[in-house]
């Protein structure tokens, strides 16, 4: 499933998922140095929430890169 938004687009698309390993990809690009970007998940009607790191490969330290 792909999904953009741009400017200040707080749009949840519903992507439901069978269980199992998933890969994503995030391409986020902003002009202003203030800017942030949240990847959510929640399971079934939960909250919203960050997908905790140790789900996530490869390791933290080696998932963002700055490119300027």
């Amino acid at each position: 499933a792909t999904h953009a938004a741009t400017g200040s687009d707080a749009a949840r698309p519903d992507i439901r998922l069978r269980p199992g390993d998933h890969p994503i990809r995030v391409e986020y690009m902003s002009s202003s140095p203030l800017s942030d970007i949240r990847l959510l998940w929640s399971h079934e009607q939960g909250d919203f929430q960050p997908i905790p790191p140790a789900l996530l490969e490869p390791s933290a330290k080696h998932m963002f890169r700055i490119v300027e």
